[in-house]
């Protein structure tokens, strides 16, 4: 068993503050301006992002869309 990170053959017990601390603050304010319900235009969508933006480095949206082409049928 490895030594140091585990005592007694257990992981040390965390504090009760970061146990209940699953998001930073930046990123809970920027989630309360999103309705996540809500389908966004993509001029929308990108206003959004650039409100939300807290980072000191120019930040990345991955963007997933569906296509439905239809090729060769006419």
């Amino acid at each position: 068993m490895p030594q140091g990170r585990f005592v007694g053959g257990k992981f040390p017990q965390l504090p009760q503050e970061v146990i209940e601390m699953k998001r930073g603050k930046k990123y809970v304010e920027a989630a309360k301006a999103v309705d996540r319900a809500t389908l966004y235009d993509t001029a929308e969508a990108i206003s959004l992002v650039k409100k939300a933006a807290v980072a000191k480095f120019d930040e990345t949206i991955e963007v997933h869309s569906l296509w439905y082409l239809f090729v060769g049928l006419s």
